[in-house]
């Protein structure tokens, strides 16, 4: 069967991009729009998807509130209460943990906070690598260090360093990708930005989230 993703849209940016990522993938999509928080909160209690992206662009504060204002809020807690599987990108990363220093608060799903990046010029945009743990299933078939495209002034600082599943650096090391198989996983950078690589990425959270190693490799 073929597994049913959902995309949260609480109107944080444009994620037109990471839509088209997932619509390449072998997945049956559901995209969860501005104004849908009722119905997505049903969705979740009724009949769940195997996995929920939480995407983001700004600042942890104005995500939060989106968030709340269009009951997604509550959709992501049922989701986890329910063990769906969540998938958090850029900022949707960031709201996993408990507090910001722009202020604001996330989730509280992992301990830890998300001080500003420690380097010479901000945002960090463009291309840089990723080393992922040897064991971390996001870094299948991605060699030893793979290229992603960032775009972030903060990252996160979890309290316990086995979350992180793989480095990046730019002025200071810092974690770029998270894993806890099978129920949370997470990327600093932008996948559906990202080409190849990329989708290689989602194919590797979906395949990691619903233990169907045939979900992937993504083929272009």
């Amino acid at each position: 069967m073929v597994p049913r993703v959902a995309v949260i849209d609480y109107g944080i940016g444009n994620i037109g991009s990471i839509v088209a990522a997932w619509r390449r993938q072998p997945v049956d999509l559901l995209v969860w729009a501005p104004g849908d928080g009722a119905r997505a909160l049903d969705r979740v209690r009724r009949d769940p998807p195997r996995l929920l992206v939480l995407p983001g662009v700004g600042s942890m504060a104005h995500a939060a509130e989106a968030l709340e204002a269009e009951g997604y809020w509550e959709v992501v807690l049922e989701a986890r209460a329910r063990a769906v599987p969540l998938f958090g990108v850029c900022l949707g990363m960031q709201l996993l943990f408990e507090s910001g220093e722009e202020g604001g608060h996330g989730f509280g799903f992992l301990a830890g906070d998300v001080p500003e990046l420690q380097a010479p010029r901000l945002p960090h945009m463009g291309w840089n690598q990723v080393r992922f743990r040897p064991d971390s299933p996001l870094g299948a078939g991605l060699g030893e260090a793979p290229w992603f495209y960032f775009v972030h002034s903060y990252r996160v600082r979890p309290r316990d360093p086995a979350v992180i599943a793989g480095e990046t650096i730019y002025g200071e090391v810092f974690p770029s990708a998270l894993a806890l198989p099978p129920l949370l996983f997470a990327a600093q950078f932008h996948p559906e930005l990202s080409g190849v690589n990329g989708h290689r990425l989602l194919a590797n959270v979906l395949a990691a989230a619903t233990g169907d190693q045939e979900a992937g490799p993504w083929q272009g």
